[in-house]
């Protein structure tokens, strides 16, 4: 199943005005929300991107930021964020190095964020309060709420 594009739009909507502070985009999102009530209230498993949308909207959202030197080196850092459902999260990801207008320009998340000693880190916060900074894929997991994948279909097939 693929989700529609309008569920994709709403939760972007919402992502951009948690990663902005623009609640210009949150508007818009409520807007998609509203249009689209009556199925989801009344069929949910049709929309169910659309839930996530309507879930991210409803939770607190966690940011995530991870500053590295060049994405690869980031790799085992982001494994550890894709292992783990958060729906309600904001993910962004800066290259060290890069000019602090650009930076500032995307997102005030990324403000004063570094990698530390030239390594993948990752701040992990909460409505704008941080967790301490992380170098280590196993914390940052655990910062993230600790939640274990499912196992994937071929790991349950005997």
């Amino acid at each position: 199943a693929e989700p529609t594009g309008n569920s994709v739009a709403a939760l972007n909507l919402y992502r951009l005005s948690a990663m902005t502070g623009d609640d210009a985009y949150r508007v818009r999102g409520d807007g998609v929300l509203k249009a689209f009530s009556k199925i989801v209230t009344q069929s949910p498993a049709a929309l169910s991107e659309m839930l996530l949308a309507l879930d991210f909207r409803t939770d607190e959202s966690t940011e995530l930021v991870m500053v590295a030197p060049s994405r690869a080196d980031a790799s085992e850092m982001v494994r550890a964020y894709a292992g783990v459902f958060q729906p309600s999260t904001v993910f962004v990801g800066l290259e060290s190095g890069a000019p602090p207008e650009e930076l500032a320009a995307l997102t005030s998340l990324a403000e004063s964020r570094v990698a530390a000693d030239g390594a993948p880190t990752a701040y992990v916060c909460h409505q704008g309060v941080c967790l301490l900074p992380t170098v280590d894929p196993a914390v940052l997991r655990t910062q993230l709420g600790d939640v274990e994948p499912l196992p994937s279909r071929s790991s349950t097939q005997p």
